[in-house]
């Protein structure tokens, strides 16, 4: 039993749905949405840390997406329907090809096909929420012993189990997607 709480509210059933529609299997699912959970407990408002975005904390470019793909269905940008069908847009491109497909974070094959919750949440992380990181754990130590912001317990000494790098706050985003998969199984 996970020690990380969550529940199955409005939004997160929206997002579920939405993604078990685009054919994730919920060991999938639940580490797309362990990760939004960490990013934003799921909260669909247009601010955030740095000038991200919405429930996957869209920014930059991203950001711009959102805003003409929302355009482009007739949508508001902080509706749940529109940012839900994003995150399959910016992966698949399935409804208008390439245009708002983000080639960095087009990789639904190899998150689809993740085995297990932790390599699910493992690929999400490095592959579409692009997390800060680290190559290795001294990197991690000697970057946190120098911020004012940054502590050694946001990072986990299991390296990612895509590409072996550190990423913040990774115990929260498998904690979180074990317990939404122990939620929706």
């Amino acid at each position: 039993m996970s020690n990380y709480d969550v529940s199955l509210g409005t939004n997160q059933n929206v997002v579920l749905n939405v993604l078990r529609d685009a054919g994730l299997r919920y060991v999938v699912c639940a580490g797309i949405m362990g990760n939004i959970e960490a990013e934003s407990k799921f909260n669909t408002a247009w601010s955030g840390d740095q000038g991200s975005v919405g429930i996957c904390q869209w920014r930059e470019g991203r950001k711009n997406n959102l805003v003409n793909f929302a355009n482009a269905i007739g949508g508001s940008v902080t509706d749940i329907n529109v940012q839900a069908a994003f995150i399959i847009e910016e992966l698949t491109g399935a409804r208008f090809g390439n245009t708002y497909k983000d080639f960095s974070a087009s990789y639904f094959d190899e998150i689809a096909k993740a085995v297990n919750v932790k390599k699910a949440v493992d690929i999400v992380t490095a592959l579409y929420e692009r997390a800060q990181n680290y190559s290795t754990w001294s990197d991690v130590v000697d970057a946190c012993n120098t911020s004012s912001w940054m502590t050694i317990d946001r990072y986990s000494t299991d390296a990612n189990t895509y590409n072996g790098r550190f990423y913040i706050d990774a115990p929260k985003r498998r904690g979180y997607a074990d317990a939404y998969f122990e939620l929706i199984v």
